[in-house]
């Protein structure tokens, strides 16, 4: 409501009311005074309570934003572990498999030595031990 329409409602009141004259201005004045400063402050309430919800706003996208760069860095990290532990996996594996061959390659060499020792006749010698007795 502007402030013409608030003098003309509360003159028309004050009239109704009996009042003239110098009380009639004075009481219309307050009245209209009254009611702009209570205009004002609900504006002011209304202004404040907007500001409040921007900044609760704010906070909140704030929070989103860390609670999701937390969420990446933590996925990061993850990933870097299971990097490594493949990378580490695959070490072991590669070094189960060279002890498997050296294995191999010692029951390789210890089978052919067995073998030449028996094509040449030089096997398991027997000791033989003189007894004049017999």
């Amino acid at each position: 409501m502007s402030e013409l329409d608030l003098y003309a409602k509360y003159l028309d009141l004050g009239v109704r009311l009996g009042r003239s004259g110098e009380d009639l201005a004075t009481w219309v004045e307050d009245k209209v005074r009254q009611d702009m400063e209570r205009s004002d402050r609900q504006v002011e309430r209304e202004r404040k309570r907007e500001e409040m919800e921007l900044q609760k706003q704010r906070e909140e996208m704030e929070l989103q934003k860390q609670r999701e760069e937390m969420e990446l860095q933590q996925h990061r990290e993850e990933m870097a572990l299971q990097r490594e532990e493949r990378e580490m996996q695959k070490e072991e594996s590669q070094r189960q498999l060279e002890l498997r061959r050296m294995e191999l390659e010692a029951e390789i060499k210890k089978l052919e030595l067995g073998s030449r020792n028996n094509a040449d006749g030089a096997g398991p010698k027997q000791n033989y031990v003189y007894d004049p007795e017999a």
